[in-house]
């Protein structure tokens, strides 16, 4: 069958030969639609949308409490949603936006929806009753205080 078997450490390992005949997917989307198809992972705004649908977060553990810091710009307090159990922090924001423009027989209507998700788990338990949360220039700031078990000790060494 042409394919070659090499030892390593005891085990039988089977190795493909280079001219492999399984294709290859992308040289089979050239070959049918010619050089002009784009490759499949070659899109150079998609690795842009999943990085734009998860929101950029720092974690900081202080003391007595956790603070999550989220950057959310053109979103409003409104349309933000978070929800914090006892080891994970969950941030939604999503917005609509309409514009349009009629002018005669001319018509136009742009539609915007952005939404943002983001699970972060939380170095330490945390009271998510009295968590409090601010925005401020795009900056969505929750602080939670520990739960007594979990704050940091320090240890004497003897």
């Amino acid at each position: 069958m042409g394919d070659k078997a090499a030892k390593s450490k005891g085990k039988d390992v089977t190795v493909a030969p280079r001219n492999s005949p399984l294709p290859d997917f992308d040289h089979e989307l050239e070959r049918f639609f010619g050089r002009r198809w784009p490759r499949l992972f070659d899109w150079p705004d998609l690795g842009a949308r999943l990085e734009s649908a998860a929101p950029k977060v720092d974690v900081i553990d202080r003391d007595g409490e956790v603070c999550v810091r989220a950057e959310l710009p053109g979103f409003r307090k409104e349309d933000i949603e978070v929800s914090l159990s006892d080891s994970a922090i969950t941030i939604k924001a999503s917005s609509s936006q309409e514009k349009g423009e009629e002018e005669g027989d001319f018509h136009r209507k742009e539609i915007r929806r952005d939404y943002v998700s983001r699970t972060v788990p939380l170095p330490s338990e945390v009271d998510g009753t009295k968590a409090t949360a601010k925005l401020s220039d795009g900056v969505l700031e929750v602080t939670a205080p520990k739960v007594e078990r979990a704050r940091r000790q320090t240890v004497e060494i003897r």
